[in-house]
């Protein structure tokens, strides 16, 4: 990690680092609740497909065992379910090994120690903005794929009630 160095100003230029240095630990907490609802989002919508894409099968063979599973409406809302299915596993994959970005006590023991009160305040600051940034974008993109997902799951469900209609008729 390297540090911003540059004209090192000094704190009549800079006189709100103080107050800024407030909102360093609370902003790792913000961006922590949020990476952590949008996951925990993504893990009741996986359960919530494969909850329907096995039971809706399973009710039907138990109302009607002669219901058509070679049809298209089924085969292609198996298809839906399994791409929904995809995008969650792999939305789970990237929460887990990119994470959410923390300010590491390594570098600062290692870089920032021999700078004085307020510049060791002034770049918590700003990688508590480049960390936030990073992590916002990540939090983001799993709400995009969560969005694909709830797309995906809507195909599902209209073609299994087709589906359905079809074969109960």
């Amino acid at each position: 990690m390297e540090d911003r160095e540059y004209d090192q100003p000094d704190e009549s230029v800079w006189p709100s680092v103080e107050l800024a240095h407030e909102f360093v630990a609370p902003s790792y907490d913000w961006i922590q609740r949020r990476f952590e609802s949008v996951e925990r989002r993504i893990q009741t919508f996986l359960a919530l497909t494969a909850t329907l894409t096995l039971g809706v099968p399973a009710l039907v063979i138990a109302i009607e065992k002669s219901a058509e599973f070679g049809s298209i409406w089924f085969i292609t809302a198996m298809v839906a379910a399994a791409l929904n299915l995809i995008l969650g596993i792999a939305a789970m994959v990237i929460c887990n090994y990119l994470g959410i970005w923390f300010l590491s006590p390594d570098p600062l023991y290692e870089d920032w120690l021999h700078y004085d009160e307020f510049e060791f305040k002034r770049n918590a600051i700003y990688w508590a903005g480049e960390h936030f940034n990073s992590s916002a974008a990540l939090v983001v993109r799993m709400g995009w794929m969560l969005t694909g997902m709830l797309f995906l799951f809507s195909v599902e469900v209209v073609l299994l009630l087709v589906w359905l209609a079809v074969s109960l008729t």
